[in-house]
């Protein structure tokens, strides 16, 4: 679990500088569709994991299972998604470079894994704006996981809100 945890880290931050290298673009299309932890794509409108219509006033977030390609390589895949469905454009507020944060708990509800724990990320105060029908997301995997039934936690590391989603899942 260490060797997983050290190699999400390593491309982790060579997405930063990746990232960063890029121009920090939020416009215009999405720079990659296999995003690793910490990256969302900026922005997706009407995606199809969330509700149709406009819920007016709400940030909607939701965390679902992704479907993989592959099935035989023991990789497990969740996606987690915020549109906005407000009639404005709306800001978080986020005090490092992690945008969000989860947590993997067993059936004891014991922590498997808790991302931030894991990362080393600068502090640094910026804000994120979404214009009305903007959606930020992000792909959670996970390799290897033994025979049982766990429980993921996501959240948006907003100084706000932190539009929480769980989902619980068992592996056979």
């Amino acid at each position: 679990m260490k060797k997983v945890i050290n190699v999400l880290v390593i491309l982790f931050v060579c997405s930063l500088v990746t990232f960063a290298l890029n121009g920090c673009s939020l416009s215009g299309e999405a720079m990659n569709k296999t995003n690793l932890p910490g990256e969302f794509d900026f922005p997706q409108k009407n995606e199809e994991n969330f509700p149709k219509g406009i819920i007016a006033g709400a940030i909607e977030s939701t965390l679902t299972e992704a479907k993989t390609s592959n099935t035989n390589d023991n990789t497990l895949s969740f996606l987690y998604s915020l549109i906005n469905q407000t009639g404005n454009e709306v800001s978080f507020s986020f005090t490092s470079e992690l945008m969000f944060d989860y947590q993997l708990l067993n059936a004891t509800s014991d922590i498997i894994s808790h991302y931030s724990e894991d990362q080393n990320s600068l502090k640094e105060k910026r804000s994120v704006f979404m214009i009305q029908g903007e959606s930020l997301q992000t792909e959670i995997n996970f390799h290897g996981l033994e025979k049982g039934t766990y429980t993921l936690e996501v959240w948006l590391v907003d100084q706000d809100e932190d539009y929480k989603k769980s989902i619980f899942f068992t592996v056979n």
